[in-house]
């Protein structure tokens, strides 16, 4: 239950930004986002309320040790410790709440699949952020912060001539 926010925000990421999203179309990718942000929201709320009144503090290891140098070993460990679900309760609420509003305002927009995709990646590599044990794995959500809202203005430039306030935002990275 500890990695379903993880899961299910990648899940929607992967679902709305490839070929899938031509499968089940515009709606399909609209609802499986908005519902994968809503299972989201509440598995962070219930692993919030787990850690917070439970006391409970848990640590999982995932996929083992990335690599080993000497008696260092980097792991992809997730740590789930009160601080932790309070930034897991917070950002899925936000960006759920964000995800109903960018279906309403992008409603006409072609490329809200595009949107969708990234949006749910931006969420994924957040909660990577907030759960991360070590410093490589926080490089890796930090990372993936920085590129997402880099890929959804190089996409929507594709479409539309890039403006001056795009152009300062990439130059300023």
């Amino acid at each position: 239950m500890y990695v379903l926010p993880l899961l299910s925000t990648l899940l929607a990421a992967l679902f709305a930004g490839f070929g899938v999203s031509r499968s089940i179309g515009y709606r399909g990718v609209t609802l499986y986002s908005s519902f994968s942000l809503f299972v989201a929201c509440a598995s962070s709320l219930t692993i919030w309320y787990e850690v917070v009144y439970a006391g409970g503090r848990v640590e999982l290891d995932l996929l083992g040790p990335w690599f080993t140098v000497g008696s260092f070993n980097a792991t992809w460990t997730l740590r789930y410790d009160i601080l932790a679900a309070h930034m897991l309760a917070t950002v899925t609420t936000v960006s759920f709440a964000v995800h109903l509003y960018a279906l309403n305002y992008m409603r006409g927009d072609p490329h809200l699949t595009l949107f969708m995709c990234y949006l749910s990646l931006f969420t994924h590599c957040m909660l990577l952020l907030v759960t991360a044990d070590n410093l490589l794995v926080t490089m890796v959500g930090w990372e993936g912060n920085i590129q997402c809202p880099n890929g959804s203005i190089l996409a929507m430039a594709a479409v539309r001539p890039p403006n001056c306030s795009d152009i300062m935002y990439l130059i300023s990275f």
